[in-house]
């Protein structure tokens, strides 16, 4: 018994079609996947310290690199509604700036609210967003927004 397999031009073609798709497809994935993220929180605290609570109310927010590569962050501030910023440079709030963040890091930057509050008053304006800039100039942004009372 001899058997005879014959596999045309067409199917080979096919097949061909086929591994080139799906290999494409693993590289896209695997890319976005790979690609450096930052994620921004922002929220009100209080800070607590062995001698007790810290009685100003701080604005924070968060930068935590959620992707797979390392990311420099070179600068981190808050935006106001009046196209002006608020570029944190204080060494005792963010001493290690240009600060690379590996998978999973975070870097922590903080404003006094009610000298915020005071800074929104008389420039007559609001906040909109915190952000943090990466060493390719990349900006993250989380809307975030303060009005003066």
């Amino acid at each position: 018994m001899v058997f005879k397999v014959e596999i045309t031009a067409n199917e080979v073609a096919w097949y061909g079609a086929i591994v080139a798709t799906v290999s494409m497809a693993v590289s896209l994935l695997n890319h976005l996947r790979d690609k450096a993220t930052i994620k921004l929180k922002v929220s009100k605290v209080f800070f607590a310290y062995r001698s007790g609570l810290d009685k100003s109310l701080k604005l924070m927010a968060k930068a935590v690199n959620t992707g797979r590569r390392p990311i420099t962050i070179t600068s981190v501030g808050f935006s106001l509604s009046n196209k002006r910023d608020i570029v944190i440079t204080n060494d005792n709030i963010i001493p290690n700036l240009p600060a690379k963040l590996a998978e999973g890091e975070q870097l922590q930057f903080w404003v006094e609210e009610n000298k915020l509050l005071s800074l929104l008053k008389k420039s007559k304006t609001e906040l909109n967003c915190a952000w943090c800039q990466d060493a390719a100039g990349k900006l993250y942004k989380k809307k975030y927004r303060i009005k003066p009372e």
